[in-house]
């Protein structure tokens, strides 16, 4: 009997985009950008702008946490960093730094964010397949929204930058730290390039 466990994260963003505005014909998309773990959460970006342009208009990103209680007693904020040089993904923040200008944080956020992410496990064993699916939040942030005080997307970025967006926790009067806090982060990246 053939065995196989798919793992999948469904998220209802789609029927988001005409209501954010996103992605006239004239405008380039890197689409949406995921990092996913089954005890962190999921991350994502999509960064929106002219086509054929390193400037964009909006930095777009959502975070649907693993549990329904995963940020009890925590603050929490979207955080971007910028990379030159080097592509961040797979390597950890020493290995490829973050450069230049940022980072930038969205407003602080306390407790889980309101449903409308759904995160889907499937097991198919053929020809029977089953599925659970929990819904624990998702949250949004949005530089057209006003979710990023301090960042300005009025210039050009750099050919070849690399975005990245994770999740920081702060508990108490504590310091920020990355809501996968192994040197790696959860970070959702994108390259901006012509």
């Amino acid at each position: 009997m053939k065995r196989r466990i798919v793992t999948t994260a469904l998220v209802a963003i789609t029927s988001l985009l005409p209501v954010l505005g996103i992605q006239s014909p004239s405008q380039a998309d890197s689409g949406m950008k995921w990092a996913q773990s089954t005890l962190y959460g999921y991350q994502s970006e999509d960064l929106v702008g002219p086509a054929g342009s390193t400037k964009i208009s909006d930095i777009i990103t959502y975070f649907i946490p693993p549990t329904n209680d995963f940020f009890s007693g925590e603050s929490w904020r979207f955080h971007i960093t910028r990379y030159l040089g080097c592509d961040p993904r797979g390597k950890t923040k020493s290995e490829c730094p973050a450069t230049g200008i940022g980072p930038w944080n969205s407003n602080v956020r306390t407790g889980n964010p309101p449903g409308a992410g759904t995160a889907c496990v499937s097991l198919n064993i053929d020809p029977v397949g089953v599925s659970d699916c929990k819904s624990y939040g998702m949250a949004q942030a949005s530089y057209q929204h006003g979710n990023f005080p301090g960042l300005d997307l009025s210039k050009a970025f750099t050919n070849n930058t690399w975005l990245c967006t994770e999740i920081q926790t702060k508990r108490g009067s504590g310091a920020w730290t990355p809501n996968k806090n192994d040197g790696y982060g959860l970070r959702a990246c994108a390259q901006l390039h012509v």
